[in-house]
This record gives C-alpha cells, structure tokens and sequence, in this order.
C-alpha cells in the first residue's frame, strides 16, 4: 500500500497547524452568530450588531488548541492503525 504510507508520510506538525488554523476559523466565523443569537433570546436588541467580535478572545484561547489536539490525535491514531496494516478480514470488517 504505497499510497496508504504516502498519506501519512508528512510530519505531525502539519496536523496540528491545520487543526489550529481550522479551530480559529470555526471561532471567528462563529462567534458573531451566536452572539448574536444570545443576545436576542436575552432581548438585547439594543445595540446588537455594535460589538460582534467582544469576547471573543477567551473562545479562541480555549477552542483553538482543543481542534488542534484533535487533528493531531486523529492523524496520529490513523498512522498508527496503517501502519498494522490488518487486512479487512482481520479487522473484522
């Protein structure tokens, strides 16, 4: 399976650069939708669009490195699992 072994020939660090970049973007698309939304079902209608992006920080800080550790661990687990090269049979499928 020379194709299996080139797949996961990169380094792990592309893993966690992706998940990084990918938890950010999640954050900072999402962000405004949900302050958004929370600030209607509070009733906050005033002023609603005029801080979109406030705390948005402290989402980032904290979802940002959990993406990250899940892309690894993913690319990290599916390494692994290639690497024992079960056949289907073996595997149970």
């Amino acid at each position: 399976m020379a194709g299996a072994e080139e797949k996961y020939a990169q380094p792990l660090w592309t893993s966690v650069v992706s998940g990084t970049v990918g938890g950010a973007a999640a954050v900072i698309i999402g962000y405004p939708f949900e302050s958004v939304k929370v600030r209607l079902q509070t009733g906050q209608i005033k002023g609603i669009f005029g801080s979109l992006f406030s705390g948005l920080p402290a989402p980032l800080v904290g979802v940002t490195p959990q993406w990250a550790l899940m892309y690894a661990a993913y690319f990290y687990s599916q390494s692994l699992l290639e690497a024992t090269s079960l056949s289907c049979v073996e595997r149970g499928a």
